[in-house]
């Protein structure tokens, strides 16, 4: 069988039921043992996987909440922190790359990669003014 039937069987497989058992029915009966055994061997090392995955992660997730308990670190300044050493992250509303200046006002942070309209906290400055903000 080449490649692209392999393929095409297996979406057969999962998708209809009807049509599997049609592609089933051309497998010789000898065979359909091996190809359970296959498909369950397949099944479970890919649920072992994940569930080792998602162990991981529950184990990070809870060493970094002890890690902020421990120092007294928000969310906030946690998020803050990851932007100034990687850049905004995906949910951030920056398209246009990096945070360059950052400024706080009323105590909350105010950023602006330096391209785009000027956030109101920025308006006015002149690029000697700016420098003071820029992040390392």
């Amino acid at each position: 069988m080449s490649e692209h039937n392999d393929y095409g069987t297996c979406a057969v497989i999962m998708c209809e039921r009807r049509k599997a058992t049609a592609v089933l029915r051309k497998i010789p009966p000898e065979n359909l043992e091996q190809l359970i055994n296959m498909w369950s061997d397949i099944a479970h090392g890919m649920i072992e996987n994940y569930k080792e995955e998602q162990k991981a992660t529950e184990q990070k997730l809870e060493a970094t909440k002890q890690f902020m308990e421990k120092h007294n670190i928000s969310s906030e300044e946690a998020m803050q922190i990851f932007e100034n050493l990687f850049g905004p992250s995906t949910k951030s509303k920056s398209t246009f790359g990096k945070v360059k200046y950052r400024i706080e006002v009323d105590g909350k942070p105010v950023t602006w990669t330096g391209k785009g309209r000027r956030p109101n906290a920025f308006e006015g400055m002149s690029k000697e003014e700016l420098k003071k903000y820029e992040i390392s």
